[in-house]
């Protein structure tokens, strides 16, 4: 792969069709072996997010039909991968099968030397669309260890080395934003004492979490109005640690019971003097409580030898046409 590189081999040339450039004549030096060096962390990869309106159709539709996201899709995300000198993947999981139970993954994953993991939405490689809400009941784990694992690595010095954070001040900044949103998301919930929806659910559990192991958030009243504030940021980000510890045993035990009890004494109720405080705050701003936003869809043109020659951007015709389009791409 990194001759490959050398002679003018993008890793995006086959993805995003970058041209190879065409030489002459390749000269290679004597006298001694080439080796390419070894990275500096050892396991290194992707996350494939959102395919429900990306990779997924374009797998079933036009690249590897009638087989969700296949070996013949996967082939080429192993082989970008390696080009970028990665070899750890949390795979698709939007479809009705999981990774593993699309015929012949496993064993090109095995071929190809990349680790598979899975994302914080699927449980030891299951996809949602196999959980059956009517017969299993709500599935009110798998939203919030993404947030723990971002939130544990944003105060880690090597995002400032690397680029990815200026400083620790943007660090802090995440997690007085994460304090905020589970007080300011209650304006969501105007009516009853619990809270349904899965992402405010997760957001609930982990500042609660944390006011009550930890103590580095807390409530504090100005003028009459209440504010979540993040006291300590060091035992903030212990009491992610601590969380997220306890959500990886959950997930690698299956231990149901314990996750159902985690939810329900932290994820699910709340103050309602100060939701319906913060309700009569927002009302001053003039917002909309819910909003959603229309995806375009990609089309693509084909031109010579059946190369992507342009790409159109269309968009549905309104909100309720986009989410039957997702519903039926996930099969559900």
């Amino acid at each position: 792969m990194d001759l490959s590189r050398r002679i003018g081999v993008s890793p995006f040339y086959w993805w995003a069709d970058v041209p190879v450039r065409k030489r002459q004549n390749l000269v290679a030096a004597t006298g001694g072996e080439q080796i390419s060096e070894s990275p500096s962390v050892k396991y290194r990869g992707i996350f494939i997010n959102d395919e429900l309106w990306g990779l997924l159709p374009w797998a079933m539709e036009t690249f590897d039909p009638g087989n969700e996201v296949g070996p013949k899709t996967y082939r080429k995300v192993f082989e970008l991968m390696l080009r970028l000198r990665l070899n750890y993947l949390w795979p698709s999981a939007g479809g009705k099968h999981e990774f593993g139970a699309v015929p012949g993954n496993c064993a090109l994953a095995d071929q190809w030397a990349i680790v598979m993991g899975s994302s914080h939405a699927e449980p030891i490689l299951r996809s949602p669309a196999s959980w059956n809400v009517a017969t299993q009941g709500p599935w009110d784990y798998g939203t919030h260890s993404a947030d723990l694992v971002a939130y544990w690595n944003i105060f880690d010095p090597k995002l400032i080395e690397m680029g990815a954070i200026p400083n620790l001040d943007a660090a802090k900044e995440a997690y007085d934003a994460e304090a905020r949103a589970a007080l300011a998301q209650l304006h969501e919930v105007p009516t009853g004492d619990t809270i349904e929806e899965d992402h405010r659910r997760g957001t609930q559990l982990i500042i609660n979490y944390i006011r009550d192991k930890t103590g580095a958030v807390e409530p504090v009243e100005r003028d009459g109005k209440i504010y979540m504030v993040v006291k300590d940021y060091a035992k903030m980000r212990q009491g992610i640690g601590m969380l997220l510890a306890e959500l990886m045993r959950i997930k690698a035990e299956g231990d149901y019971q314990a996750a159902k009890d985690l939810i329900n004494k932290y994820g699910v109720h709340f103050n309602t003097a100060w939701r319906d405080q913060v309700v009569e705050r927002y009302k001053k701003l003039d917002l909309p409580t819910y909003w959603s936003g229309i995806n375009p869809t990609l089309v693509p043109h084909y031109g010579v030898k059946g190369r992507i020659s342009s790409v159109e951007i269309v968009y549905p015709e309104d909100i309720v046409r986009q989410q039957l389009r997702y519903a039926e791409v996930a099969g559900k």
